[in-house]
């Protein structure tokens, strides 16, 4: 019987809402339940049909301008449903048990857009991907990243993996030795939407870590906000003494990149620059600018 999961849905309906707010359900909880199932359902298909695709996002030098990396980003275009956000589906992947499978895809991608990249004569630049909680626990990670590189010829430096503070939170010793793995096959580490989480400064002594990007929640009001301008200037303050780099997610306009360059962020990624885009629109922009950005 569906009601169990039905039920889930109303209470998590009800909860988001107002204390007290009794949900029905109704047609529309319903239609939510069946389409939800019916991409679950649909995720295998998806893979085997080439239906998840990788855009990516530019990395650039906010002094040069210089693309000194992509970010590599899933989407799902289903036939019959379109073009359907990461923000529904990755917790579907999860839920299914394709974190792992997701993952391999999206860093075959990156492998083969390296190779892209490197035949068509352009400077070498770093792709990152983003890894999910359940990674960090999974022993194969290393080996199948090493088994990929070599597979398309492609150096383990130019991959950068993402994690969030809460997955390794929440996998503290398995985090770390995967991590640590990753870390001497010479992949680099980022802490993703920094700030947002536990923030602590343990963590960022505790774990291996070469990079952390600073959530787009503290770069949306600046310059005006004078108080995260001080919660990016203490960040800035404390990548700079532990040798990390820094990266400003979400980057929209030319005040705030100009915000970041006075208080020392070096790099940073947003709509400013580039949208996340297919390869090819990727590949058409550096050969363009000559392979060193706009």
């Amino acid at each position: 019987s569906h009601l169990p999961a039905l039920a889930d849905i109303a209470l998590y309906h009800a909860k988001s809402k107002a204390p007290g707010t009794v949900a029905v359900l109704d047609e529309e909880l319903q239609r939510d339940y069946r389409r939800r199932r019916d991409l679950e359902l649909a995720i295998p298909t998806g893979f085997s049909e080439g239906q998840f695709e990788v855009w990516y996002q530019s990395q650039v030098d906010l002094v040069t301008q210089d693309v000194i990396g992509l970010e590599a980003l899933i989407r799902w275009r289903h036939p019959e449903h379109g073009v359907i956000s990461p923000g529904e589906f990755l917790p579907l992947v999860e839920r299914s048990g394709n974190n792992a499978r997701l993952t391999r895809y999206v860093l075959t991608d990156a492998c083969r857009a390296l190779q892209r990249l490197a035949a068509a004569g352009m400077p070498q630049i770093r792709i990152a991907i983003n890894l999910p909680p359940s990674e960090l626990a999974d022993h194969s990670l290393a080996a199948d990243l090493r088994d990929t590189c070599e597979r398309y010829a492609v150096a383990p430096s130019l991959l950068e993996l993402e994690i969030t503070e809460g997955s390794l939170i929440n996998n503290i010793a398995s985090a770390s030795d995967t991590l640590r793995r990753l870390r001497r096959l010479g992949a680099t580490i980022a802490l993703d939407d920094f700030g947002t989480g536990y923030s602590s400064l343990a963590h960022l002594r505790r774990f291996p870590l070469d990079k952390v990007k600073i959530d787009k929640a503290f770069i949306r009001e600046i310059p005006e906000s004078a108080e995260d301008k001080a919660i990016v200037g203490v960040i800035a303050s404390l990548a700079g003494t532990l040798g990390l780099t820094l990266v400003a997610e979400g980057i929209e306009r030319a005040e705030q990149a100009q915000a970041m360059r006075e208080m020392g962020v070096r790099l940073g990624q947003g709509f400013l620059y580039h949208k996340p885009q297919p390869l090819e629109a990727v590949l058409r922009q550096l050969a363009e600018a000559g392979g060193n950005g706009d």
